[in-house]
């Protein structure tokens, strides 16, 4: 197969968001036995992309440079290597997970060769921006309800609603709970916020730290931690679901499909951008108040 582009993350360049090589002369690595040769026609512009962009994503470094990123998309099947059947030339599927973050592997370039275990068959229902998010943010929430045991939380009226806006949280979460603060909280923010939601919960309760839209960094009050108990744990999607058994690996894949083919789970979809202006889509993507919008993307 003729050689195709990729957005290629340079070593000599390492550090700098944005800072993106395109090469229009990238070769195709050909599937393996048990691999399936994908030509990737979506891919959104995910936080963790840009954190690997900056080398700050956990277990990526200089190391590994150059690389092409790019942990999620939706592609079509191009050619199945010799002992892999399971999915005809021209079904669409995604991957769970890419092989993101090295010189062959991420979704920032045409084609991608996966094995055949890690890809899940798309149904026509879901369209092409909707499954190319499939995999990172709705896996994360799907683990957190398993965590959470979310339906024990609202069969006990857990179904307030606090705009950070306009209300002061911890004053309405005393109002809400009658002075108690609540049993725990869920962070996707980091930053700042993990103080007030600390600051929310009741003594010996607990603050889930899973994302880090405010920063890299958490702050909270010693009173908090000290005097009062209250926990800090991380959730982080891949070793939840290396826990899991193939079986309920699998079964969890299945469901989430399902959730985005019925229109439950609807990620929010924004511009796209051609594959060889991704340095300007990553660039885009962080502009200040650009949130609503929903993902960019990289098509092509």
């Amino acid at each position: 197969m003729k050689q195709t582009a990729a957005a290629v993350l340079d070593a000599s360049r390492k550090g700098r968001q944005g800072a993106i090589t395109i090469l229009r002369d990238h070769p195709v690595k050909e599937p393996k036995e048990d691999e399936v040769l994908v030509k990737v026609l979506l891919r959104p512009i995910h936080p963790v992309d840009i954190k690997t962009l900056s080398l700050t994503y956990p277990g990526f470094d200089s190391r590994y440079l150059p690389a092409v990123v790019g942990s999620e998309g939706v592609g079509k099947v191009a050619r199945n290597g010799v002992r892999a059947s399971k999915f005809a030339e021209g079904m669409r599927v995604v991957a769970v997970p890419w092989p993101t973050g090295t010189a062959n592997g991420g979704t920032w370039q045409q084609y991608v060769s996966v094995p055949e275990a890690n890809l899940v068959a798309v149904p026509d229902a879901v369209p092409d921006e909707a499954a190319a998010q499939f995999f990172l943010n709705p896996a994360t929430a799907y683990g957190f309800l398993e965590v959470l045991q979310v339906q024990e939380l609202l069969d006990v009226g857990a179904d307030a609603v606090i705009c950070t806006e306009d209300e002061d949280v911890v004053s309405r979460v005393q109002d809400i709970t009658g002075g108690e603060l609540a049993y725990g909280a869920v962070d996707p923010v980091a930053g700042a916020m993990t103080r007030t939601l600390a600051a929310a919960t009741r003594a010996g309760g607990t603050v889930y730290v899973y994302g880090s839209l405010g920063g890299a960094e958490s702050t909270v009050a010693l009173m908090d931690l000290v005097y009062r108990g209250v926990t800090l744990k991380g959730f982080w999607l891949f070793p939840w679901l290396k826990s899991l058994s193939n079986e309920q690996r699998a079964e969890v894949l299945q469901q989430l499909m399902r959730l985005v083919a019925e229109g439950v789970v609807a990620p929010h979809s924004g511009k796209r951008f051609p594959l060889e202006q991704a340095g300007e889509a990553v660039q885009a993507s962080q502009a200040p108040g650009r949130a609503s919008e929903g993902k960019f993307f990289l098509e092509g």
